[in-house]
């Protein structure tokens, strides 16, 4: 899923991220100035991520060091090639209630609303 392009794979499509390298400050700053609305809340099901305990701390390391991000991120992308035989390629099933890519049995989206009866989704 990292990447400033994913390809695309059976139901997933190809994803181009123009803005990969560009600070979430300098993007919200953009969506304010031209009035996009955008949110600022966190997700309630992340609450006690690590994830969140990581940004934390990459934000930390960034108002000491500026530039650590960026470096970070780059340093990752040269080297990633190095990781991509350790993982394993998880199997990706389809949602039973949806019909979407999954993981699991069942989505993030569908478990997280509750969903329990099979929805007519088509993909364009």
């Amino acid at each position: 899923k990292q990447g400033p392009l994913l390809p695309g794979e059976g139901k997933f499509v190809k994803r181009v991220k123009p803005l990969y390298e560009t600070p979430e400050r300098e993007i919200a700053a953009y969506a304010w100035a031209v009035s996009i609305d955008y949110t600022t809340e966190i997700c309630p099901y992340a609450k006690g991520a690590i994830t969140l305990y990581y940004k934390e701390v990459l934000n930390q390391l960034e108002e000491r060091r500026p530039g650590t991000k960026i470096r970070f991120v780059r340093g990752f992308l040269k080297k990633r090639h190095l990781f991509e035989g350790d993982v394993e390629k998880w199997e990706v099933k389809e949602c039973k209630i949806c019909g979407m890519p999954s993981g699991g049995e069942v989505c993030s989206f569908c478990r997280i609303w509750g969903l329990k009866e099979p929805v007519n989704l088509t993909i364009k």
